[in-house]
């Protein structure tokens, strides 16, 4: 069985909602081939996330800076445990030293900085607490109560997208299949075999957009992802 039969005779898949648009319009036709595309587009709710959390402190004594961060982190941990965070969820990270006295005898101008080092640590939570993470964005204020600021960046991933890619290219497929044959038919042409079939690139958008333009902003941190595929269809025809 070729590869074009076994798309085209997948089971569907329920769990998801394909939107087809109207808009699909023949890209070529002339005496020998008529040539369409299909489109599937799903929208997933993404299933891991991605937290970085830094800290900084400021400081002329590097041994006690640290000896400060090290107390925040310990603050930092026990905050997103109670969260509910599991320890080995949370990566620590490298260090990152800013020595303020050498850009200024780099630059050899001005004065000699009041303070000397500027160090930040950074944590990184790795997780499938979704939930968790998106509350967790505005909860780490709390910190600022211990004194401890802190900065984050968050980012989600959908572990499932190698399954979800098989339903999106069947469904365009079948779209771009079945409007061929409504283009034979309001042009009364007769569809003879599948020339070529090939795949566009995938597309991961904003799935809480609500626009259908062309121009949606990148998806792929998002937390629902709204992901997109176009087939090119090729028929010989008589």
């Amino acid at each position: 069985m070729s590869i074009i039969n076994k798309i085209t005779g997948l089971i569907g898949i329920v769990c998801f909602t394909v939107v087809a648009f109207e808009g699909i319009r023949v890209m070529k036709q002339n005496k020998s081939t008529i040539k369409v595309y299909g489109l599937a587009d799903y929208i997933v709710t993404s299933d891991r996330a991605r937290m970085v959390v830094e800290f900084t402190e400021n400081g002329n004594d590097i041994n006690e800076i640290n000896e400060i961060l090290n107390k925040n982190q310990k603050v930092i941990y026990d905050f997103l445990k109670k969260q509910g965070i599991d320890e080995n969820e949370i990566q620590e990270n490298s260090v990152e030293i800013e020595d303020n006295y050498y850009r200024y005898y780099s630059d050899k101008s001005g004065k000699i900085p009041d303070i000397r080092y500027k160090v930040t640590k950074t944590l990184t939570i790795d997780t499938d607490k979704i939930d968790i993470v998106k509350d967790l964005q505005s909860k780490t204020t709390k910190l600022l109560e211990s004194n401890i600021f802190v900065t984050t960046s968050t980012s989600y991933s959908y572990s499932k997208f190698d399954d979800l890619k098989l339903k999106l290219i069947e469904d365009a497929t079948k779209d771009a299949i079945s409007r061929a044959k409504h283009i034979s038919k309001v042009t009364n042409c007769k569809l003879k075999k599948l020339r070529n079939l090939s795949t566009g690139k995938f597309s991961i958008l904003d799935g809480n957009s609500s626009t259908l333009d062309r121009d949606w902003s990148d998806g792929e941190n998002t937390y629902k992802k709204r992901y997109r595929v176009i087939v090119n269809v090729t028929y010989d025809k008589e």
